[in-house]
């Protein structure tokens, strides 16, 4: 390989690498807005879902507990009814922490003597002082209600922090319509309102807890919840927005901005959930990245494949020049030698006089077939080339150029074998006859140059009728053309395995692309017959 064939194929190597790059890089920066577009998308709706979850649930619940902030003070320490599926218990706490729960049988306030079942887990975790400190500050932060965020958070926290203020307002509102006014008793306080909280301990209860009028005493009316079935009820609104079991309802007295997106208006408590919707890339990432992958495939390989042709090219064209070179600078030097010879009187005798000449001639024919196959190659890949046809019958085309075809192989010891099958006797065409003659003169030399000293002499021309075309065999019994480069015979300039200067066949890698064009040029097809003995081209022809 030479030095510029080695620079061609690393340029193009190096081309090749730098496309890929950028195509790869190209890939990745697709693929990487892709994930971060599904994402988005999937961040987006998985945030709608929340946001209209929190509302279902701060919907269905506001109004739960506006009902109970609504009861009358002396309505309040009732027994809870069957039909009340949120309430666990109703009690009272002084400010001696005495606890008073409803009696069994009536709807007095009884004592401590008539035991519930929550009031053992219950008592030990709330005291009169918490809950009334607790209370204050609920109280102090009711004229702002909603949530809280620095300026500088971002526009998602802000908007967590705008979407719950709006449901904290929209609970606050549920409250205050119907709820019952303050009783006109000397030096009482005026109805507080119902405040949600978490008690104190291990386990912790959900209680709302409200400021209660007493003549005697101050004291607390607590609404115990039961949290296990508040949990059903509100995951039981959202199960259409999440897959069951994702979400669930976790506790949360200390808020976070960040948590304000998650948290519930009416109690103090968080939907958790870490799902995700699954989403699919509104853009057609994959069929882009394909497609270009794709075409940047083909474009490599298109500029491969005409590196690969123009590089061989390029070497036929220097084969060919120096196959040209040595078929002209033979009979060149024959012309000279032989001419001086004559004209210096060197040559007296009359035989060799005219032995001398008759090889004179025979290398001008050569030089004449060389030149006329070049310059008519040259014609035919300019376009330049004009075939004259006209009506004739072929047998009779045949034996005109019999003659001349049996002197190109009398030359290599060769016999022609004209045979016109039945039938075809008769075949008319319109073709050029000169490209005829030189199709078939460029398949007779081929045979002459290769099969020369085969055991068999005999080259046979058979003439046949095949539907509407006539079809010329010319068949030699010579070594063949290898199954390697039988692909190779009709490309110009290459002459297969052989050396373009051989000597033994001389040639320039033209007769057969020169016939085979000619044969399409008129409307036929020339090709080699695989098989047999020797080398067999089979040239078809459209008939009249």
């Amino acid at each position: 390989m030479t030095w510029a064939r080695r620079s061609a194929w690393w340029w193009f190597v190096a081309t090749a690498l730098l496309l890929a790059g950028v195509v790869l890089w190209l890939t990745q920066s697709m693929l990487s807005l892709e994930r971060e577009e599904v994402g988005s998308r999937a961040l987006a709706e998985s945030q709608q879902r929340l946001r209209l979850a929190l509302w279902r649930m701060d919907s269905w619940l506001s109004p739960q507990l506006a009902g109970e902030a609504q009861r009358a003070v002396d309505e309040f320490a009732r027994l809870v009814a069957p039909t009340e599926t949120l309430v666990a218990l109703r009690c009272e706490l002084n400010c001696e922490d005495h606890l008073q729960v409803p009696s069994r049988g009536t709807d007095a306030g009884g004592t401590d003597a008539v035991a519930h079942p929550l009031l053992a887990g219950l008592r030990p975790q709330i005291t009169y002082a918490e809950l009334e400190r607790r209370l204050a500050a609920a109280e102090a932060q009711l004229q702002a209600i909603g949530g809280f965020a620095a300026t500088a958070a971002p526009p998602e926290i802000q908007r967590s922090v705008a979407e719950y203020t709006n449901r904290a307002q929209a609970n606050a509102q549920s409250q205050m319509r119907g709820s019952p006014s303050p009783l006109p008793t000397k030096g009482a306080q005026a109805v507080g309102p119902l405040v949600p909280m978490w008690s104190a301990g291990e386990l912790p209860m959900l209680l709302c807890v409200r400021r209660a009028p007493d003549a005697q005493k101050h004291k607390l009316q607590i609404l115990v919840v039961d949290w296990t079935r508040l949990q059903r009820e509100l995951l039981a609104l959202v199960q259409d927005l999440f897959p069951e079991g994702v979400a669930s309802l976790a506790q949360s007295d200390a808020m976070t901005p960040e948590e304000q997106g998650r948290m519930l208006a009416s109690v103090p408590a968080r939907l958790v959930t870490n799902w995700s919707p699954p989403m699919a890339s509104a853009l057609p990432v994959a069929t882009i990245l394909w497609i270009t992958w794709g075409m940047t495939a083909v474009a490599l390989l298109a500029l491969g494949f005409m590196l690969r042709a123009a590089i061989g090219y390029g070497d036929r064209r220097a084969r060919f020049a120096s196959a040209v070179t040595h078929e002209l600078r033979t009979p060149l030097t024959t012309f000279r030698m032989y001419s001086e010879m004559l004209a210096d009187g060197m040559v007296t005798d009359p035989a060799a006089q005219h032995e001398y000449l008759e090889t004179l001639r025979t290398e001008s024919d050569r030089l004449s077939r060389v030149v006329e196959n070049v310059l008519a190659w040259s014609r035919l890949e300019q376009g330049r080339f004009a075939s004259r046809r006209e009506r004739h019958v072929l047998a009779a085309l045949l034996h005109k150029q019999a003659s001349t075809l049996q002197q190109r192989l009398a030359q290599s010891g060769l016999v022609l074998d004209l045979d016109i099958e039945s039938g075809a006797e008769s075949l008319a065409l319109s073709t050029d006859d000169e490209a005829i003659g030189q199709i078939l003169f460029n398949l007779i030399d081929n045979a002459a140059k290769y099969a020369r000293g085969a055991r068999d002499p005999h080259v046979h021309v058979v003439v046949r009728r095949t539907a509407n075309r006539a079809q010329i065999d010319v068949r030699d019994h010579g070594e063949g053309v290898p199954a390697a480069f039988a692909a190779r015979i009709f490309a110009p300039f290459d002459r297969g395995a052989r050396q373009a200067a051989s000597n033994d066949a001389p040639g320039v890698g033209l007769g057969l692309p020169l016939a085979r064009a000619l044969a399409r040029d008129l409307g036929g097809e020339l090709e080699l017959v695989p098989g047999g003995d020797g080398a067999c081209f089979r040239l078809t022809l459209p008939c009249l």
